[in-house]
């Protein structure tokens, strides 16, 4: 929901002022940032059209993002928080406000699915760690994986620090258009953090354990990276399209119970050219009916339809319907 109330902080109180996040001074980027991306700005109606939209910016509407990055710690770990209605569902978010709890234990994860800084090197920094808005948006810049130089949130030699200008969309560093697919994978905004290698069949003798696995298999991403014979596999196949923050778990998306996908009505994919949803781009997850939400490692074929019988086989939901997407 809309948060219903604000604090309006003065500016920098100098050296030796408070850190704290309640102090009546800035003391988080993302203070700064919600001025204007949020409903103190603009209300509870963001609006949809103007001389800019989208000639300029390549967007249909604003979305709320002090709404999105909200963090309740009744969310935090893998506890059920009731709005989703399912014990192993949750809220998610990426730990702009706060940390998500969700360490590598909670998350049956290998911190090598990530790069660093949230790559264990002893000291424990998934579900710890907190980030800054302009991680991702900012002046664009080189990310080349086997570069570590590249490794960081230093804008190109020639560009302005901060969310000014870039030459990708959104003002984000990287590429995040899943069409552009020439583009490496690894030079796009969300493998700058995430190990492009734990998401590749290139690299299958060598996957790490994800959160998205289950009995038999240490990460599904992987497998289906394999099974899909489209040139990629694309992230917003089963996640949302605005990776903030989300009513479920893992930034996944359900289409057959996200009240937010009401009006494609369940049908994949949603959120099309036709049907131009914010929060979705040709989303398939929950396109046989609602997901089965599970606690992060115990995921099975079955979980993500609800049609019977209709996993991984010659003539279920997911093969047909999955195998060859738009």
């Amino acid at each position: 929901s809309n948060p219903i109330s604000f604090i309006v902080k003065s500016g920098y109180a100098g050296v030796g002022a408070s850190d704290d996040v309640s102090s009546d001074h800035v003391t988080r980027e993302y203070q700064i940032c919600f001025k204007c991306h949020s409903n103190y700005a603009y209300g509870n109606n963001p609006p949809t059209s103007g001389p800019t939209i989208p000639t300029n910016t390549n967007m249909t509407q604003y979305t709320n993002q002090a709404m999105e990055f909200q963090a309740p710690d009744v969310d935090k770990e893998e506890r059920a928080s009731g709005e989703t209605g399912s014990a192993a569902n949750h809220r998610s978010w990426h730990p702009v406000m706060k940390e998500t709890g969700r360490t590598r234990a909670i998350r049956k994860a290998d911190s090598a699915i990530f790069n660093s800084p949230w790559l264990n090197d002893g000291v424990e920094r998934m579900g710890v760690q907190t980030m800054y808005c302009s991680d991702c948006h900012g002046s664009s810049s080189l990310y080349i994986e086997a570069d570590v130089t590249t490794h960081n949130v230093d804008p190109a030699p020639d560009g302005a620090w901060g969310p000014h200008g870039s030459d990708n969309s959104f003002i984000l560093k990287g590429n995040w258009d899943s069409d552009e697919i020439n583009m490496p994978p690894a030079s796009e905004l969300c493998f700058r953090c995430h190990n492009v290698s734990s998401y590749s069949a290139v690299n299958f003798g060598d996957v790490k354990t994800s959160g998205f696995s289950g009995p038999n298999w240490n990460n599904l991403h992987a497998i289906h990276e394999i099974l899909i014979s489209k040139p990629r596999l694309r992230c917003t196949w089963c996640h949302v399209a605005i990776p903030h923050g989300w009513r479920n778990k893992a930034l996944l998306v359900d289409i057959a119970s996200d009240p937010e996908a009401a009006s494609c009505g369940g049908v994949a994919p949603c959120g099309t050219v036709d049907d131009p949803l914010p929060y979705y781009k040709n989303a398939y997850l929950g396109g046989a009916g609602p997901v089965n939400w599970r606690v992060s490692g115990e995921w099975e074929a079955q979980d993500c339809n609800n049609i019977s019988g209709s996993g991984c086989t010659n003539s279920g939901w997911m093969i047909a319907t999955c195998q060859t997407p738009s």
